[in-house]
């Protein structure tokens, strides 16, 4: 019984984490990533194109403003010319109307956000951030419908309760799921998603550069790259802050934070192996820089290397006695272990750093699994 009842998990966990579906025009399943491309588009493409204010009662604001970013993040690199929102925002006070504000741009296409949803639940050992919408692409001067897409995005956390022990991965999962960055995901999820059904828009060939000019265009700029690797970070574009950080590193080869944004990149790409060596060969260079020690035991423990990841995050409180991601985590796996008293301790520890530096959302998250885990030690 317990052999099927684990091959209909393994099954359930698959289908959970598999791509959506793309269907071009309606779909009657909301996680699906549905689409329409018009004639109207097919006739004439935008060549600009803006992101119009979400508004929706029901939604909290910074629910909006997040998901108004992530579309804008996300419509970048498909080559039209936007507009900032800071400018949309304040020409809408003069022009209340579409055409009157595309006139005061110069931009011919909007897209005009509808929420359908936007949250977060959590229910005992499971959790799940959602992000319903659809996305319009209308032309300014007579709001033709060019484009349009709808998708509901969802990251869940927790798992199924096995065992007592499962039960505390699972309280670890899915309260680690409710963290605000995770709402900036969802967003960047669902914006991606449809935004990928978009076409690219094709320009005509631009003029050939001489070597001189591509020389003097191509110069390495350390603060450029700084700002582009933390961008894409935060857009959650791992793979394009990956490709950053290698470009960084080609152009300032001694640049430490240039390495350590490299082994990060590394782990948020899932790269386990390479982030290990990355991160020891940092060791070596900056044995008391506690960062290192922190993306060596964290992959590690990826790599289900636990009693290395264990020597790993002790090495990093060692040399930074106020590093609560080490707490945190090591507490994680001192629990894995039966180690209830020392996990507790090391717990309790980075719920008191995450408070002392100001980062609420964390420091809840850690006491609403203390709580849980000392009610199963007190049972």
């Amino acid at each position: 019984m317990m052999k099927i009842l684990i091959s209909i998990l393994c099954v359930f966990m698959v289908a959970a984490c598999g791509s959506p579906r793309v269907v071009q025009g309606e779909s009657e399943d909301p996680s699906a990533v549905s689409f329409q491309l018009t004639e109207s588009y097919e006739s004439k493409a935008p060549e600009c194109i803006g992101v119009l204010p979400i508004e929706d009662d029901r939604i909290e604001d910074k629910y909006l403003n997040i998901l108004r970013r992530a579309v804008v993040a996300q419509l970048a690199p498909k080559g039209y010319r936007q507009i900032a929102i800071s400018q949309i925002d304040k020409a809408l006070g003069k022009n209340n109307q579409i055409v009157d504000l595309a006139k005061a741009l110069h931009c011919d296409a909007f897209i005009e956000v509808a929420i359908n949803d936007f949250g977060k639940s959590f229910v005992g050992i499971y959790s799940e951030w959602y992000a319903h919408a659809t996305l319009k692409l209308v032309r300014a001067n007579d709001h033709a419908l060019l484009w349009q897409g709808s998708h509901k995005a969802k990251i869940s956390g927790g798992a199924f309760p096995m065992s007592p022990l499962s039960i505390a991965s699972g309280l670890f999962m899915a309260t680690n799921n409710l963290v605000e960055e995770q709402g900036e995901r969802v967003a960047n999820d669902l914006a991606r998603r449809l935004l990928a059904t978009l076409p690219e828009r094709e320009h005509p060939l631009e003029k050939i550069q001489e070597p001189a000019e591509i020389l003097a265009a191509t110069e390495p700029d350390v603060d450029d790259f700084s700002l582009k690797i933390k961008e894409t970070i935060k857009q959650k574009n791992f793979q394009q802050a990956l490709k950053h950080t290698q470009e960084a590193i080609k152009a300032e080869p001694k640049n430490v934070s240039f390495r350590l944004e490299h082994t990060r990149a590394l782990t948020l790409t899932g790269q386990w192996e390479k982030a290990v060596k990355s991160a020891e060969q940092g060791i070596s260079l900056h044995p008391n820089d506690a960062s290192w020690y922190d993306m060596k035991a964290y992959s590690l423990t990826q790599l289900a290397l636990t009693d290395q990841a264990q020597l790993a995050y002790v090495e990093a409180i060692k040399i930074n006695p106020k590093d609560a991601f080490a707490h945190f985590n090591l507490g994680q796996l001192k629990w894995q272990i039966n180690q209830a008293d020392q996990a507790l301790n090391y717990l309790t520890q980075a719920g008191q750093l995450y408070m002392e530096n100001g980062d609420k959302d964390r420091a809840s998250m850690v006491l609403e699994v203390l709580s849980q885990l000392r009610q199963q030690s007190a049972g």
